[in-house]
């Protein structure tokens, strides 16, 4: 995931030096042209939200045809889209962006799903996410997303809901990620959360240091 990550932002690099300003009518033309890498460039430019592109980037047509694209017959386009749907908001996106995080389809295409949820909100987007964080029989790296995805989204409710059952989960990345989330979303909670963790060797020390610079800049140690 990190590596298809790494590899974005170097092609948004090459994108916005090949690239100058795109009008939406040229975007939308792109985003329906046949060719997949072409389909694939208007998406990067949606994740380039410097000046050359802000127009599409705040384009209520452009967030509803990222959204269709989320039906696209090429798996790169429709994770472009959802990396896109991390950036815009698009509340038509929804179902579909739940319906992927549900599916027992590909780890990659979920955790990009959850992503997207997060920045995303909503009802809808929040108890889907909730409903995958506390379920042990799914992938740790998903749960650890959808916990981080409702500090994005600021579903407080959620993660002191979440909270008494996972403060104390195992393996420790669910509650370092745990504590990501309630950080975001700007709970006191995550103070009991990050001592603890501060304190848990298994944690890697890196972590455990970054912890510790969280509750000092915060005021709590």
């Amino acid at each position: 995931m990190l590596r298809l990550l790494f590899d974005l932002l170097k092609m948004v690099r090459r994108q916005r030096e090949a690239t100058g300003e795109i009008e939406e009518r040229q975007w939308l033309s792109m985003s329906f042209n046949a060719d997949e890498m072409t389909r694939c460039r208007a998406l990067l430019c949606v994740l380039d939200d410097t000046t050359p592109h802000r127009r599409v980037y705040q384009s209520k047509r452009v967030a509803h045809r990222i959204a269709q694209m989320l039906a696209d017959p090429s798996e790169r386009v429709r994770r472009y889209a959802m990396l896109a749907l991390s950036h815009v908001r698009e509340p038509s996106s929804i179902p579909s962006l739940v319906r992927i995080l549900e599916t027992e389809g590909p780890e990659p295409d979920r955790f990009l799903a959850a992503h997207a949820l997060g920045y995303q909100g909503g009802q809808q987007a929040v108890m889907a996410l909730r409903a995958i964080a506390q379920d042990e029989r799914q992938p740790v790296g998903l749960r650890e997303e959808c916990l981080r995805a409702l500090g994005e989204a600021k579903d407080a409710d959620g993660l002191l809901q979440l909270l008494p059952s996972l403060q104390s989960a195992e393996p420790w990345p669910i509650r370092w990620a745990l504590a990501q989330g309630l950080r975001q979303a700007g709970l006191p909670e995550a103070k009991e959360v990050l001592e603890r963790l501060c304190s848990d060797k298994r944690v890697p020390r890196d972590l455990r240091n970054r912890a510790k610079w969280w509750l000092e800049a915060e005021g709590n140690c």
